[in-house]
């Protein structure tokens, strides 16, 4: 029992040992044969405690069956001791988290009804295999941006594709900036290229690599070639996507992508919509509320437009500058 004792102790030293190198890399995860090594030496040391017991007992065992056990134990104790040489190293480096997309901050849909058929006509041909190339088209401030936004993080959290790569292009379209801005979300540095044709292969290359994306331009003003780019065509066999919106429907024609309109808001969820944002204060007084409803109708059942008229107008009960809104916003629709 001494001797197991004696071997025990050199085997719980080593064992702490180690446990003080791992302690020193934090972040990193024991490799498994270390983690399987330290649970042995946990199970041993039970093991050892019980055979204390039964030696401080004298009861159970006669002394030359615990005198073999212990003989035995020590033996492992010490095999165990040596299997401790971890000479190749400790621990690993966790796994490196591979981000599929960014998640991006979005409010809630206006137009509940309107919205919602639009999102889901553009997820049905999202999930369509013989639609690669989709077109979203309408007004500025109709809503295109938020759809896609929540899109773009149903897809994230469905997995419903390998990656999602989000690039907002407004204008002016610029050839350079547009593969510099997708390859900034790939991670890729195409500063050390200058001449449009070798950043298109790059960026062609890094693209193929990522499998299974759906890519999303927000807000394109011009049409352009895919491969001038670098953008591979999606096809069934890449499985690929291109989503664009755009204000303007021959944007989509020229490059050939299935177009989906957004929809004004219907009349009932423009009305709905401002008198949420302009505040109960503002219905309560019956002498504006003919001119309220003229700025609702004014308003052209776009969103944006109306969050924002009825913001600047909220919870003001004067005629007078209601009626001023109305001037306004007729003289601004008048203008060229």
């Amino acid at each position: 029992m001494e001797i197991l004792e004696e071997k025990w102790e050199a085997l719980e030293c080593r064992k702490e040992a180690i446990e003080s190198q791992m302690n020193a890399q934090p972040g990193k995860s024991p490799k498994i044969e270390v983690k399987n090594w330290l649970q042995k030496v946990e199970k041993m040391k039970s093991e050892i405690e019980n055979i204390k017991q039964e030696a401080d007992k004298r009861m159970c065992f006669s002394r030359m069956k615990l005198g073999k056990l212990a003989c035995e134990k020590r033996q492992k104790v010490e095999e165990l001791r040596q299997g401790g040489d971890f000479s190749d190293g400790l621990v690993v480096d966790p796994p490196v988290t591979v981000s599929h997309g960014e998640k991006l901050s979005t409010t809630t849909l206006v137009g509940e009804s309107t919205a919602k058929r639009t999102k889901e006509k553009i997820w049905q041909h999202l999930l369509d295999e013989d639609s690669r190339k989709i077109g979203v088209y309408g007004m500025g401030g109709i809503g295109k941006t938020t759809i896609m936004k929540q899109i773009n993080n149903d897809l994230l959290e469905e997995k419903k594709f390998d990656n999602v790569i989000w690039v907002t292009v407004s204008k002016p379209f610029n050839v350079i900036k547009l593969q510099q801005d997708i390859a900034c979300k790939l991670n890729l540095d195409l500063s050390k290229f200058t001449d449009e044709t070798t950043r298109a292969s790059k960026l062609n290359n890094a693209l193929e690599d990522k499998k299974r994306y759906v890519l999303i331009l927000d807000d394109m003003w011009e049409a352009f070639r895919l491969e001038e780019i670098g953008i591979p065509e999606p096809t069934p066999s890449n499985g690929c996507k291109l989503v664009l919106t755009t204000r303007n429907i021959d944007v989509c024609r020229k490059m050939d992508f299935k177009n989906i309109k957004m929809e004004l808001l219907s009349g009932d969820e423009s009305r709905n919509l401002f008198f949420d944002t302009v505040g109960s204060n503002v219905l309560n007084v019956q002498d504006i509320k003919p001119i309220v409803e003229e700025v609702v109708k004014e308003s052209a059942c776009l969103p944006l437009a109306i969050i924002t008229i009825a913001g600047s107008l909220k919870d003001v009960v004067d005629a007078s500058e209601w009626e001023d809104a109305l001037y306004k916003l007729r003289s601004t629709k008048k203008s060229p």
